[in-house]
């Protein structure tokens, strides 16, 4: 994983990448893979919105607040079969 980020480290940011390099060192898994995680979304959104037919990936679900009974269609789109606990 830490090699992984030392590929990334540009792109990333040099303080980014050593934060996320010295969590994972502690043990923290969670707080270095919010870090990634930011950058990941960033480059996924914008290689996903630079593709053609854009429209026919994407699903709109319409909602206020995100409850069990929401997510099931967002579920649904994504082949998941909805468990409600």
């Amino acid at each position: 994983m830490i090699d992984a980020i030392g590929r990334i480290k540009e792109k990333l940011g040099g303080l980014n990448a050593k934060t996320a390099i010295q969590l994972l060192k502690e043990g923290n898994t969670l707080e270095s893979f919010r870090i990634l995680l930011k950058y990941y979304d960033k480059y996924y959104w914008k290689g996903l919105h630079n593709r053609e037919g854009i429209n026919s990936l994407l699903h709109t679900v319409d909602c206020k607040s995100v409850t069990a009974e929401n997510a099931i269609p967002l579920l649904q789109y994504s082949g998941s079969k909805p468990e409600i606990h």
